[in-house]
């Protein structure tokens, strides 16, 4: 009798054994769930904070280039704005991209180990852009461009070309500044030269020209200026363009230009940036004549553009030998 009441005892205190630890299981397993729970939900708010500081960081960056005048670089670069502290602990760091036309700005947001990450993709220019604010372009130099540098170009909207009110850049392509007269014979001034159909800009200081490539004598080719080869949509974006000489035409006649002086007092503020020679590169008539180019051929070796006559002092416009090396104005549709 006594061993069988011990054999029940035995019996009793085992299942209470089971019991408590079945007990002990589920409330470990509770525990753990309660805490992977409160984990998660502080990962997701260092997710969160740090997701906002990734969006302050891309603000950042686009304020800085709509509306700050920043220079965008010519290459990819890390780091190109960053905060350590937002007052909260987060921080930011916005990473560039370039791919012309297109410019990139990644912006990583960090908070307590958490990290997210926001990204703007635009053609260069676009946002910050509307006609009659000034166009701020780097320029690479490469086949396009003679040097590297960056220029505010200002812009007017206008229809002196009759096909309508076109945004028209007031200075020369490639130049620093608007010229400060007719007869300015300044390289600031001046910008470029390009000979006709040709995608190569040239730069000359009055003693040198850059490229210092051989210069392209004779020009022969029944061709307009191609789409692919106009450097104001290589060099300032897309829907820029030379003007067709219809456009050059009706703004001499639309403007009553009848010599530089005109030209000049006009809202494209026109001047003499001189050329290139034909036959050599070498610089001409800078500040007493000029050639602006159009797009429009007038046969085989000769280009329509718009003429300021170092001889006769008039404006018109002329078919021109396509090996001049002549400056641009571009327009936009």
């Amino acid at each position: 009798m006594n061993k069988y009441k011990k054999n029940q005892t035995g019996v009793i205190l085992l299942l209470t054994l089971f019991i408590l630890s079945g007990i002990l299981i589920v409330t470990l397993a509770a525990a753990d769930l309660v805490l992977s729970g409160l984990k998660m939900n502080r990962l997701t708010g260092y997710s969160s904070l740090a997701f906002f500081a990734a969006e302050a960081g891309l603000e950042r960056a686009l304020w800085e280039a709509r509306k700050n005048t920043y220079v965008l670089p010519n290459s990819d670069a890390d780091n190109v704005f960053s905060l350590s502290d937002l007052g909260n602990g987060s921080a930011y760091r916005v990473d560039y991209a370039i791919s012309s036309p297109n410019v990139t700005f990644t912006s990583i947001g960090s908070y307590r180990g958490a990290k997210r990450s926001v990204e703007s993709t635009y053609i260069t220019g676009a946002l910050a852009f509307s006609c009659g604010s000034n166009l701020v372009v780097t320029h690479t130099a490469g086949a396009v461009a003679p040097v590297t540098k960056t220029v505010t170009y200002g812009t007017v909207l206008s229809s002196l070309g009759g096909t309508g009110a076109k945004c028209w850049i007031t200075q020369n392509l490639g130049a620093d500044n608007q010229a400060a007269s007719a007869t300015d014979n300044t390289e600031a001034s001046a910008g470029w030269y390009w000979q006709f159909n040709r995608m190569q800009g040239y730069k000359h200081d009055g003693t040198t020209r850059t490229p210092n490539t051989a210069w392209i004598y004779p020009i022969d080719e029944n061709s307009d200026w191609v789409a692919a080869n106009d450097p104001c949509a290589l060099l300032l974006g897309a829907g820029w363009r030379l003007p067709i000489k219809t456009e050059w035409n009706n703004a001499d006649t639309n403007g009553a230009w009848g010599n530089d002086l005109d030209a000049y007092a006009s809202v494209f503020k026109l001047h003499d940036a001189g050329v290139l020679l034909y036959n050599t590169g070498a610089l001409n008539s800078r500040g007493t004549g000029g050639l602006y180019w159009s797009s429009s051929e007038s046969s085989s070796v000769a280009g329509w553009g718009l003429v300021f006559d170092s001889d006769s002092g008039l404006s018109y416009t002329y078919d021109n030998e396509k090996d001049y090396g002549a400056s641009v104005r571009c327009l936009k549709d």
